[in-house]
């Protein structure tokens, strides 16, 4: 007896954890859709994206459909993100490394409806060649939301 409750209570601990984490916080939205993405769930995807993003996942697609499947899949390791509200908007700032190098980037949603969703501009927000976390920060400040 004292085995089971011993196994039975750090599991019901960690499950009442992560049951606590907002389901569909910016965060855990960015890190759904983005898995999604790398594994050419496309239709997965799009129930995370606002209309615009829908757009371009469609030609992306299109595009990987064109390809061998395997050669297309990746798996994205962020670093470090952290997500800014205001409103029914949001962005999402992050760090990822590939192949030795670190790039920083971010993601914008908007609340439709109460759910946040993925919605990507068409532009980049920020010129190439921040070197940090924190200059990156104040070059996208709480205007970058509000476009």
């Amino acid at each position: 007896m004292r085995i089971v409750s011993f196994i039975a209570v750090p599991a019901l601990a960690t499950f009442l954890l992560f049951a606590c984490q907002p389901a569909n916080s910016p965060e855990s939205v960015v890190r759904q859709w983005q898995s999604h993405v790398d594994h050419n769930e496309f239709e997965k995807a799009k129930v995370l994206s606002a209309p615009r993003t829908e757009a371009l996942l469609s030609w992306m697609e299109v595009l990987l459909s064109e390809m061998d499947a395997d050669s297309v899949v990746t798996q994205t390791d962020f670093k470090e993100i952290n997500c800014k509200e205001s409103g029914d908007k949001a962005v999402c700032y992050y760090t990822l490394e590939e192949e030795g190098q670190t790039f920083y980037d971010s993601f914008l949603l908007v609340r439709i409806d109460g759910k946040w969703l993925v919605d990507l501009p068409e532009e980049a927000l920020y010129e190439e060649g921040e070197e940090d976390m924190e200059s990156l920060f104040q070059l996208m400040s709480q205007d970058s939301i509000d476009q």
